[in-house]
């Protein structure tokens, strides 16, 4: 058994003034630490945002004691970050510094959106080590397998990555597979601290909220979307499969509403009317939101909507 810790740094300033960032969940860092759990590793989760409170005019950041903590309990196989363009990545670049600081030798795994988009200007800071290109859902899990082996590491084994060799030579291997969401090992929840996101995220007319993803994608290819710049596929949950997680999260952690947090949850009537029916039946009593492209909208007549 091995130690990752994946990060989620902050994406919004508040210098200057208040810090009104509102919580989400770290969908990433979850799923990877699925997939690492699963492999019988131990993962560990640090939420900037979830870590960040505003307490008599001071911001209050636990974070990076948080890692300062968790790299002395043990030396971790690597540090995950995951950064989108932007705050994220300053913020990031400190977590990074602590690891440099505390041992250099810790490899530091930078992933996410920006990454994702502009992989050889990330792998060039100081503060990266590789970068996991794409969805991780396949390759995280490979990548901390090699790197457990120190000097026998060969990491032109692993797909969607990004690195120097010992050469000083820019490598980048190909993607992994398109991964089924069905086959996602259980999430661990238990990471999380989840009554600060069941009660932080506000919905009108909910009171214990949370956000699930049923698909990953788009079908669509707009020229100012990410999926369309990077060629991400659409993917998708089978119903039961979602209606499983629903239960899960309304049994043990008693919430009242849900927000498919899909990019395009209405794409799939059919699916839509499963999952719909299904709560009915289990009389699960959860208010539901998504979102979607509007002309999708405008295709579910009366008596679909009568019964979403």
């Amino acid at each position: 058994m091995a130690n990752v810790i994946l990060i989620r740094p902050i994406s919004q300033s508040w210098e200057g003034e208040r810090y009104y960032r509102p919580l989400s969940i770290p969908h990433g860092p979850l799923t990877l630490a699925a997939h690492l759990i699963d492999k019988n590793y131990t993962a560990h989760i640090i939420d900037e945002i979830a870590m960040t409170e505003y307490i008599d005019g001071e911001i209050v950041i636990a974070a990076v004691d948080r890692l300062k903590e968790e790299l002395n309990k043990e030396i971790p196989v690597c540090v995950g970050i995951t950064t989108m363009t932007g705050e994220q990545i300053r913020r990031g670049k400190i977590f990074a510094k602590v690891v440099r600081e505390f041992n250099k030798n810790i490899p530091i795994v930078w992933g996410g959106a920006h990454p994702t988009l502009l992989p050889e200007m990330t792998i060039k800071d100081d503060m990266v080590d590789i970068v996991t290109t794409g969805e991780g859902d396949i390759s995280f899990s490979i990548l901390v397998n090699e790197l457990k082996k120190n000097g026998t590491r060969d990491l032109s084994k692993v797909p969607g990555i990004v690195y120097f060799d010992k050469n000083k030579i820019l490598k980048r291997t190909k993607q992994p597979p398109l991964y089924r969401m069905d086959d996602m090992p259980d999430y661990p929840y238990h990471l999380l601290d989840m009554e600060v996101y069941i009660k932080g995220i506000k919905k009108k007319k909910i009171s214990r909220y949370f956000e699930i993803n049923s698909s990953r994608g788009c079908s669509y290819k707009c020229s100012f979307c990410l999926n369309s710049k990077d060629g991400i596929p659409y993917t998708k949950s089978r119903a039961d499969r979602i209606i499983q997680e629903m239960v899960i999260l309304k049994n043990n952690y008693k919430i009242d509403g849900i927000l498919f947090n899909d990019e395009n949850f209405i794409l799939n009537k059919k699916r839509i009317r499963e999952i719909s029916q299904a709560c009915i039946d289990l009389n699960l009593n959860l208010n539901m939101r998504g979102s979607g492209r509007i002309e999708l909208f405008l295709k579910f007549d009366d008596k679909e909507l009568g019964l979403y």
